[in-house]
């Protein structure tokens, strides 16, 4: 914080909302009120940071405070028709060398209909030639002009403050009774259309207040009563210098001091421009509020209270564009001017948020609920240091299942928004599993994977659009969306419903976005670990058609058990099955990491095929066959944190090199039947970065008929090694 000492003349809704601004930011200011009243609103008691001084100053008044107070920035937030006091700000300003800064309340249309006027008083000499009540919405202080009119005190009705001090000068003009209304404005256009109902009223005089000072609601309510608007406009307030700051026309300065306070002087045309100066002017750490909204589907009638009143008292808001979209059709067109800046990205939005000084209170739109599959999560660490608030939504998943009597605390919840994940394992294991698409190209991709995967027999129910009206419900089997002949069971008919379902177009479909629940009417529940052997091919594709057809090694049940014990997977485990045979350590590792991915490696073109086959026969999606041989063919692949070693091709030590750059603190498993292959693991492992591995024997027996008796058949020895990088 600097030495620098800011002077607010608040006069304006505006002014009290900078004083109240700069409070928060515990900046401290001086704020002067022509009135006790205007004082009164800013409740110096609530504030610690700002002091209130009630009470008219001339320009000599102006420049004693000034220098007593030490100021150095003086903001101008008097009302747009208080040329005079401008004037004497500015001077005072010049004399003292104070920074001079205008907030210029921004202007009203007045439309063609508005009897426009320069002064009350060419406003007075238009209704004298007019009949009918007249509402006077211009103030106490120039109520005196009306008294020009033949029967003012049945025909104008006057609008002033609920202070005495209005209300005493209103009573001695000969205001009172039905014709003196005592209120604080601004007023809603319902008020101002009561008030005018209500007097029967045919004239409204007001001044050009702009949004600030409830023109438009003015204006509105005028023409909806049928009630002839007539308009002071404001004195000339555009340009620079003298045009903007007549008082630099006087001689008080000289020449050369003119130009030089022309130079410090300047014009904003809202609050947040004025923001962002005193931000540059007097450094400080903007104490920001920051809202993660969760907008649900993105219809209005679907959001909560708490999130519509984020968005509507929101300096900025941020968010894709249909989250803008979203936001911005809820509000009135009084509010629709409101700054937004169009992005998802966290990182882009928190560098907006630390250039843009001048927004306090920042709502950034995410779509569903900020919980489920958000952007929330990663916009929480970038903001760590932030006051953030959370407002959770209505979820596509809780919508649909709500739309389709059902409930989902028993089913998996899986999102393909930018990601990838095992929805076909999901599917294959549970009774009914919900699924938020990634657009059209990635629903028809999970169809087809579900027919590939002997998942056919599913049926899918889609939700399309939640919320808007155009929603729809769509049920079929994968085939039937594939063909685009889903049936539509909520929403428009099938002449209306374009396909396939997730290209219908609209505002969630644009891109094909739905939110699916699957329902499996036969899953597979078995957890176990040690499938039957008879489960996997094993015999070449070329072979198939001959006696005694070559078969590929595949591990056997019973070590394939021991196998995945060592292993220890976790549910996202990244493995590499490295010689991979017929797939079988593979397929088990898929099943066991369903929120992983399995890269089965193998040499031979035909045992790769071999592996697919089985793939597909069991169902299993997050397994991908490289066919090449290692350690080359696992140079591009993603880190593993479990490895499986059934062969390495006679070139163990470069795979485990490989690996050891890849992830130093991987998990290993090498399976061994040979007492050579065993002594080579050991030495390599003891001359890379590994633990002390752990050696394990293993010698099945299984049962075999022999006449009326079983006889126990040995099977060869297996050594399995398991070790752990070093980190």
């Amino acid at each position: 914080m600097t030495g620098k000492r800011i002077l607010i003349f608040a006069g304006t809704t505006e002014g009290r909302e900078l004083a109240e601004y700069l409070d928060r930011q515990e900046i401290p200011a001086l704020v002067c009120t022509a009135t006790d009243y205007g004082g009164s609103l800013l409740e110096q008691e609530k504030h610690r940071h700002i002091r209130i001084r009630a009470g008219r100053l001339e320009e000599d008044g102006m420049r004693r405070l000034m220098e007593e107070e030490n100021i150095s920035i003086v903001v101008d937030a008097t009302h747009p028709y208080a040329a005079l006091v401008s004037e004497n700000i500015v001077m005072a300003c010049a004399e003292c060398g104070c920074r001079y800064i205008r907030l210029q309340r921004a202007a009203g249309e007045i439309t063609k209909d508005c009897v426009r006027v320069s002064s009350l008083e060419q406003a007075v000499e238009y209704l004298e030639g007019t009949e009918g009540a007249v509402l006077a919405a211009t103030g106490s202080r120039d109520l005196e002009a009306y008294t020009k009119l033949k029967d003012y005190r049945n025909r104008v009705t006057a609008r002033v403050l609920s202070v005495p001090e209005s209300v005493t000068k209103a009573v001695e003009l000969g205001f009172s009774g039905k014709n003196l209304i005592c209120m604080q404005g601004p007023f809603r256009r319902e008020m101002n259309e009561a008030m005018l109902r209500g007097i029967h009223a045919s004239y409204m005089v007001t001044k050009e207040s702009g949004k600030e000072g409830g023109f438009q609601e003015k204006l509105a309510a005028a023409r909806n009563a049928g009630v002839k608007l007539i308009v002071v406009e404001r004195p000339a307030e555009s340009g620079q210098g003298k045009e903007l700051f007549p008082g630099l026309e006087k001689d008080t300065l000289s020449g050369q001091e003119k130009t030089a306070f022309s130079g410090s002087m300047q014009s904003v045309a809202d609050i947040f421009q004025l923001r962002r100066i005193l931000a540059e002017e007097v450094p400080f750490t903007v104490l920001r509020r920051i809202c993660l909204a969760g907008i649900g589907m993105g219809s209005p009638s679907g959001m909560t209270l708490e999130v519509l009143e984020a968005i509507r008292q929101a300096d900025v808001l941020i968010g894709a564009g249909r989250m803008l979209r979203a936001a911005f059709s809820c509000l009135s067109p009084e509010e629709a001017d409101k700054a937004s800046f169009c992005e998802y990205r966290a990182e882009e939005i928190c560098t907006f948020v630390k250039e843009h000084p001048e927004y306090e209170k920042i709502t950034v739109l995410l779509s569903g609920d900020t919980g489920f599959y958000s952007g929330a999560r990663r916009l929480m660490e970038v903001f760590a240091s932030e006051d953030v608030r959370v407002l959770p939504g209505i979820s596509s998943v809780s919508a649909l299942s709500a739309a389709l009597k059902t409930s989902w605390e028993d089913a998996p919840v899986l999102s393909l928004h930018g990601c990838r994940q095992n929805v076909v394992g999901a599917v294959r294991r549970s009774r009914k599993v919900f699924v938020l698409t990634g657009g059209k190209e990635s629903f028809e991709d999970l169809c087809r994977d579900l027919l590939r995967y002997g998942l056919g027999q599913v049926l899918i129910e889609a939700g399309c659009d939640l919320s808007y009206p155009q929603e729809r419900i769509l049920r079929g089997r994968p085939e039937d969306f594939l063909s685009g002949s889903a049936a539509v069971i909520t929403g428009r008919t099938d002449a209306e419903k374009g396909s396939p379902a997730v290209s219908a177009g609209g505002t969630d479909a644009e891109k094909g976005s739905a939110v699916l629940m699957i329902t499996n009417p036969a899953p597979d529940r078995t957890v176990s670990a040690g499938m039957e052997d008879s489960r996997f091919s094993r015999i070449l594709a070329k072979d198939r058609m001959q006696e005694g057809g070559k078969t590929v090694p595949m591990t056997k049940r019973e070590i394939r058990a021991l196998i995945l014990s060592f292993l220890q997977l976790e549910k996202d485990s990244i493995i590499y099955d490295v010689g991979a045979g017929t797939g079988s350590v593979s397929i088990e590792c898929a099943l066991r990491a369903e929120g992983g991915h399995v890269w089965a490696i193998e040499c031979r073109e035909d045992a790769a095929e071999l592996i697919r086959k089985n793939q597909r026969v069991i169902g299993v999606s997050n397994l991908t066959v490289i066919c090449g041989s290692a350690p080359e063919a696992m140079e591009g692949l993603p880190v593993p944190d479990r490895v499986f070693i059934g062969g390495s091709g006679g070139k163990l030590e470069e795979i485990l090199q490989l690996l050891c750059r890849k992830n130093p603190a991987l998990r290993l498993v090498i399976s061994a039947v040979t007492l050579e292959t065993l002594s080579e693991a050991l030495r390599c492992l003891a001359a890379l970065p590994f633990k002390e591995p752990e050696i394990v024997s293993i010698t099945a027996a299984r049962a075999r008929k022999a006449g009326n008796s079983h006889l126990m058949t040995g099977q060869n020895p297996v050594y399995l090694i398991t070790a752990e990088g070093r980190g």
